[in-house]
């Protein structure tokens, strides 16, 4: 699929029309605005690995539309994927926990929207830092 996204230049298309939709907040709003954009599409797609395989070769094409690092933005947008637990499908563990009936649709979005938020805050001002610290500062192309 990334192939295929490469090839046809879909990649590119598609990163262009994220970013005609970022606002021009500086690379802190940006990173959170992409992040939280990818949280939305990820509430259709069920399969993690799905979804990161679907985004990766977009987030990297957009990283220099955005005069950012292309490895860090690529590894905080994506990572925060993992975190996606707004709905029970989402996450194994949680389907687990539905399946049991003790927990409503409700209360996963009661639940797993603040965390999703905090999963979000939690990579762009700790991990982001961190990276930058290991030679991967997002705000050097």
């Amino acid at each position: 699929m990334v192939t295929a996204f490469s090839k046809t230049g879909l990649d590119v298309f598609m990163a262009q029309k994220m970013v005609d939709l970022v606002p021009a907040w500086g690379w802190f709003g940006m990173l959170v605005f992409v992040m939280v954009l990818v949280q939305i599409l990820r509430l259709g797609i069920i399969s993690n690995v799905g979804a990161v395989t679907l985004m990766a070769p977009i987030v990297f094409a957009m990283a220099p539309m955005l005069k950012l690092n292309s490895v860090a933005f690529t590894l905080a947008v994506l990572n925060v994927d993992t975190y996606a637990m707004i709905i029970p499908m989402e996450v194994t563990a949680c389907l687990v926990a539905y399946a049991s009936d003790e927990f409503t649709f409700v209360d996963f979005m009661k639940v797993g929207t603040p965390m999703t938020i905090m999963a979000i805050l939690y990579i762009a001002i700790v991990m982001v830092p961190w990276w930058a610290f290991c030679g991967f500062p997002l705000w050097q192309p």
